[in-house]
């Protein structure tokens, strides 16, 4: 999970500079995911020290792996205005979603 997780990151990172700048909605958006990643990841990391995860811990994880969707959707609609890198980004999230739920 920690590859895609920054592999995802760069994807996202590359995606809001597309137009060759990122602005304030799409700063946002990138700090949001990326704490909520790191967040995953080490839940994830602590989750495994005893090599199983229990219930509990795989339901955190799924609302952990919602919550980068959540937080970044509520994000980009704030001004009620979605750019085209908005757009782009929302769409990369969705994907990361459904991969990292993949594994859940």
């Amino acid at each position: 999970m920690k590859a895609k997780g920054w592999t995802f990151l760069v994807s996202l990172f590359k995606t809001a500079k597309a137009d060759g700048e990122i602005d304030f909605d799409e700063e946002r958006i990138l700090r949001s995911v990326d704490l909520n990643v790191m967040k995953l990841l080490e839940f994830v990391r602590q989750s495994w020290e005893d090599n199983r995860l229990d219930e509990d811990e795989k339901k955190q994880i799924i609302f952990l792996i919602k919550k980068i969707e959540d937080d970044a959707v509520s994000l980009a609609e704030y001004d009620d205005l979605l750019t085209k890198q908005e757009e782009a980004m929302l769409i990369i999230i969705r994907e990361m979603i459904s991969e990292f739920m993949e594994d859940y």
